[in-house]
């Protein structure tokens, strides 16, 4: 992982030297901070996918010519104005630094953060590798019994160690959350990303921009809620930090995430029964 850091000060100091002292100016207020309206990008191949609706409640509609993608430097891409997700309206951020994009808040959540601790922003609690049944709600009802399937799950958070029977190493569970399609959690062309992916965008960062703690999660541009976690049917640390699923898995049991408190920010991992935030990238 340290080669993404390199990584990424090689890009930036490229750019420093290469580019006249007004382009410069230009790029350094792009890298502060860019929101696009919405993007669903290179879906359907980069075709037009005005109008189109898929079976999981994505509807879909092209701009007209978009021109932030091209003063980002973000290649081959078709910028959309609005996605609807399973009830929920989410724009999408293009990353500084990585150029991936990313939804621009935590799936479920009812509005981009305005505060570390904004309960509207806080999203949905999902147990590793789940579907959108109904247990990521934060007020859904707990059972001890496990289910035997992991598509059709039932709606109650399982608090057992594991929450299926069905899928022992998780390998089923991880190839769910990595579909594009829409028939996983995360909207068409879009899915749960990999440790890597997260980590990336705290790694290529430097000095005061690194997401080390609860704050500068939020004050980065993915503006990460401290949303806390869900635990035994449980919610905790809500307002003092947050943890972001990925769908790597780690051994037969357990799972990587992203989190950051008010100490310290880092990758750990997991059983596969804790819920916790999700955050889907773009393909």
């Amino acid at each position: 992982m340290q080669n993404l850091t390199r990584k990424g000060f090689l890009v930036k100091t490229t750019i420093k030297n290469v580019l006249r002292e007004k382009e410069r100016k230009q790029v350094a207020k792009a890298l502060l901070f860019m929101i696009v309206p919405f993007s669903i990008i290179g879906c359907s191949g980069g075709g037009d996918n005005s109008g189109e609706t898929d079976t999981n409640n994505s509807s879909i509609e092209n701009p007209a010519n978009n021109t932030s993608a091209t003063n980002a430097s973000v290649k081959n891409t078709t910028f959309e104005k609005s996605l609807t997700w399973k009830g929920v309206n989410y724009g999408a951020v293009v990353s500084p630094v990585t150029q991936r994009v990313w939804l621009d808040r935590n799936l479920g959540a009812s509005q981009v953060c305005t505060a570390h601790d904004d309960t509207a922003c806080y999203g949905d609690y999902y147990q590793w590798g789940r579907e959108t049944d109904g247990h990521e709600k934060s007020t859904s009802a707990t059972t001890k019994t496990q289910a035997t399937d992991i598509i059709n799950a039932g709606s109650e958070y399982v608090t057992w160690i594991d929450w299926t029977t069905a899928d022992s190493d998780g390998a089923l569970r991880a190839a769910n959350w990595s579909k594009t399609d829409g028939t996983s959690i995360c909207p068409v062309g879009y899915r749960v990303p990999t440790i890597d992916e997260l980590y990336a965008e705290n790694a290529a960062f430097e000095g005061d921009a690194e997401i080390y703690y609860n704050l500068k999660a939020f004050n980065s541009f993915l503006k990460f809620p401290s949303a806390g976690i869900r635990y035994s049917g449980d919610l905790s640390e809500q307002g003092r930090g947050g943890v972001v699923w990925s769908s790597t898995r780690s051994g037969n049991s357990n799972s990587y995430y992203y989190y950051f408190f008010a100490g310290n920010a880092s990758t750990n991992e997991k059983g596969f029964t804790q819920a916790n935030s999700v955050r889907c990238i773009k393909d």
